[in-house]
């Protein structure tokens, strides 16, 4: 469940268990100081160095997760609403596991917030057009690893 909104459900990856230290910088994670390979993570930026901008699609943490939590990371790092803004997911609001991708589109999806019938038209005509170009097509249909 979305922690924002609990009636919508959301698809992220479990990152960091209850009780281990994470930190992100430099599009890496580390889970008790050891870096996490992550395959299946996507980037859309450059790697920006070490510096702390405040972004935390830059640098995050280092921070414990509570008892009773986790923390979840999208896979399209530089785009993804997840624990890096609105903070750690209850255990309660784990819903299951995905099954597999059914589409991977890398075309600026929305965030769901509605801003008008100009700007819905404007993203749906984006993934129209964007469909054969910028669906990742190496992700699509397959088990999420």
């Amino acid at each position: 469940k979305f922690p924002e909104d609990p009636t919508r459900d959301f698809i992220k990856r479990v990152i960091g268990l209850p009780g281990e230290t994470l930190e992100y910088k430099n599009q890496r994670v580390f889970i008790n100081g050891m870096p996490l390979v992550e395959p299946y993570a996507h980037y859309q930026l450059p790697a920006s160095g070490e510096g702390n901008s405040g972004d935390p699609r830059v640098q995050y943490g280092p921070v414990t997760i509570p008892d009773g939590h986790y923390f979840m990371m999208g896979d399209n790092r530089d785009d993804s609403q997840d624990s890096r803004y609105w903070g750690f997911l209850p255990a309660s609001y784990v819903k299951g596991r995905a099954l597999f991708i059914y589409w991977s589109f890398g075309g600026g999806t929305s965030d769901g917030t509605w801003r008008g019938a100009g700007a819905k038209l404007r993203e749906l005509a984006n993934t129209a057009l964007g469909f054969l170009t910028k669906t990742r097509w190496t992700r699509t249909l397959h088990l999420p690893s």
